[in-house]
């Protein structure tokens, strides 16, 4: 009977070994998961202030207004204007594309097969 219960005994220590083992790796992928959840909560709140954040759009759109009705923005259109009404249309010579390569001294390029 004595050796029965101290095999009853080895067996109760083995288990609660066990348990103890199981209960640490359960806790241990529990404290993971929620702390994964935490992260998620975190990331999707941020994207919702950024989305729904209406004080950095306001602030966007005014640094913009600041920057088109500023006093380089006329000037710089009116450059560029003036610029494209001193181009000059050319028509394309009628000489062989590779006699124009020739008098530039440009190398013939051969196609690969």
């Amino acid at each position: 009977m004595a050796e029965t219960n101290a095999l009853v005994l080895e067996a109760y220590q083995k288990g609660r070994d066990v348990l103890k083992t199981i209960n640490d790796d359960m806790l241990t992928a529990a404290e993971e998961v929620v702390d994964e959840l935490h992260e998620v909560i975190q990331e999707s709140e941020e994207v919702g202030a950024i989305l729904g954040g209406n004080v950095e759009n306001e602030e966007l759109e005014r640094e913009l207004e600041a920057l088109l009705s500023g006093p380089d923005s006329s000037t710089k259109a009116d450059d560029l204007a003036e610029q494209l009404s001193k181009l000059e249309l050319v028509s394309p010579p009628d000489a062989d594309p590779t006699q124009i390569m020739a008098q530039k001294k440009i190398p013939a390029v051969t196609p690969l097969h």
